[in-house]
């Protein structure tokens, strides 16, 4: 006998709409993590690198200040990443059989 898969026919063919959405908010969450992470170290070089060619007390300060906020969302960026990879592992977990004294006669 030639056995086959069951056909899973999608009854919200909307989800996967959302789905996708989903996917390219995470995807252009990656994107805005990496490029803070280079701005973040550009800064950083500049205000490293103020030690051997000064650029005053304003131009220290913006580049402390885009440091600090660059650096700021990626961190945010990459907190939303992992906690959407937590919650997508949890989701995949089989769900546990309920204990036999859960049933009520």
């Amino acid at each position: 006998m030639n056995e086959q898969a069951p056909k899973v026919i999608e009854l919200k063919p909307e989800n996967h709409q959302k789905n996708q959405a989903l996917q390219g908010f995470f995807t252009r969450l990656k994107t805005i993590r990496n490029i803070s992470l280079g701005v973040g170290l550009t800064g950083t070089g500049v205000m490293v690198g103020s030690a051997y060619k000064p650029i005053g007390p304003v131009g220290i300060t913006i580049a402390a200040t885009v440091t600090t906020l660059a650096l700021s969302t990626a961190a945010t960026a990459q907190l939303l990443l992992s906690l959407n990879e937590q919650l997508e592992t949890a989701l995949n977990q089989p769900a546990r059989k309920p204990a036999p004294s859960s049933f009520v006669s």
